[in-house]
């Protein structure tokens, strides 16, 4: 079973469920199967480390197939900040 199909398509978005305040905090998702002792994982430390998130919303999704002493790094690192 491949990634995409083990998710579900989310819903559509209607004009009406969009916030049109230019003021409202900017969210930012990532998603990533490497947040394990992995090389990109080295590479996706500093967005973790410094976004400011007194300015945006950041949301990390992990969906890394052997998570390690590494994931709970990043995951300590992405608390922190």
């Amino acid at each position: 079973v491949t990634f995409q199909k083990s998710i579900a398509p989310l819903p559509a978005l209607s004009a009406a469920a969009l916030d049109p305040d230019p003021e409202r905090m900017l969210t930012v998702g990532y998603i990533s199967a490497d947040l394990f002792t992995h090389s990109v994982s080295y590479f996706a430390e500093a967005p973790l480390t410094y976004h400011n998130c007194k300015e945006m919303k950041v949301m990390w999704y992990c969906v890394a197939p052997h998570p390690d002493e590494r994931t709970k790094l990043l995951q300590k690192t992405a608390e922190a900040a």
